[in-house]
């Protein structure tokens, strides 16, 4: 005989065996031992939901168990316990993303100039702080002085390429028009 087995909170928690009872069951009378927390009905089954025994009868509960949900303070939480996640406090939906700094943003941004020539070359052309700038600046001061008309340069990617002085101004230039975007579009977000 199959038993139907529950907690102390009346949870089911699985399908067992009745033993015979040595003492009552005779060969024409077979009685069964049943355990606490235990009952001959069977479990309603439902996808998404366990039975919760009332103490008289099953009923099916919306089961979340082992999921992922957000308490009230946003905070991420591994459901323990059967029920809706209303009634348990918690939501599915987890909170917004609090706003990016704008500071972070520009930052990022401003580390994240390039220069495309077009031709496959593409070097970085980040303002000060990053000197990208000023070390071109160097650069075209230094071919002038050696009279090179090419030198070589780091990619974007760290990898070498070749590059003139028309080249790095080039770079200058599409560096400060991209650095004047990033800027005033930190301006209008923080209001300024």
């Amino acid at each position: 005989m199959k038993l139907y087995n529950y907690d102390d909170n009346g949870v089911f928690t699985g399908v067992s065996t009745a033993r015979l009872d040595p003492l009552e069951s005779t060969e024409k009378k077979p009685v069964y031992l049943i355990p606490r927390n235990a009952i001959k009905t069977p479990v309603p089954e439902e996808d998404g939901k366990i039975g919760v025994f009332d103490g008289s009868k099953w009923s099916l509960v919306e089961d979340h168990r082992g999921e992922e949900a957000y308490d009230t303070d946003g905070e991420p939480v591994t459901v323990d316990k059967v029920g809706s996640l209303v009634d348990l406090g918690l939501t599915d939906t987890a909170p917004p993303e609090p706003p990016a700094d704008p500071r972070q943003v520009r930052d990022a941004a401003l580390a994240a100039l390039v220069h495309d020539f077009g031709d496959g070359r593409v070097i970085q052309c980040r303002p000060h702080p990053y000197s990208d700038e000023s070390n071109m600046r160097n650069a075209i001061e230094q071919m002038g002085r050696l009279g090179q008309s090419e030198r070589s340069w780091f990619a974007a990617d760290n990898t070498g390429v070749t590059v003139t002085p028309a080249d790095l101004q080039t770079a200058i230039e599409s560096g400060q028009d991209q650095s004047a975007t990033v800027w005033a579009t930190f301006f209008a977000d923080i209001g300024g």
